[in-house]
């Protein structure tokens, strides 16, 4: 059931040994979003702050937790266009154009790492700690 799978992979986490590793990457990813959010409307000629690139990351986290199409086509954009056209007062067809295009190449560039990833024989398999036996064992069910 779903309460066991979310409970082991907390347990998972919390007793990785490498929450340190953890906490550098995820903020690596974090930054290059930000990065990402920056310098493509930068270069699409919107007046972009840093601050704006951080908020539009936080708008953006909000709306893909909103259930919508696969990769979360439709809350991102509307997100980012609600953003880029109240707040940065871009034009909306603009907007809703840049925000396009920023998305599917954020989409692309996951697709792209993941077909690296596989041809230098990188494959995806079910950590050890997720199988059902041994999850069990440890929270003692």
């Amino acid at each position: 059931n779903i309460k066991s799978h979310v409970v082991a992979l907390i347990h998972a986490i919390v007793n990785q040994a490498n929450k340190k590793l953890y906490f550098l990457l995820t903020t690596i990813i974090w930054g290059c979003s930000v990065l990402m959010f920056y310098v493509f409307y930068k270069a699409a000629g919107v007046s972009f702050q840093w601050s704006d690139a951080i908020n539009m990351l936080i708008f953006s986290s909000f709306a893909v937790a909103i259930p919508s199409l696969t990769a979360t086509f439709g809350t991102f954009e509307a997100a980012s266009v609600f953003y880029l056209t109240k707040i940065l007062h871009v034009d909306f067809s603009s907007a809703v154009t840049s925000t396009i295009v920023l998305h599917l190449s954020m989409v692309l560039a996951q697709i792209i790492v993941v077909l690296i990833g596989y041809s230098l024989g990188f494959s995806y398999s079910e950590p050890k700690v997720f199988r059902r036996k041994e999850w069990q064992k440890k929270l003692h069910w």
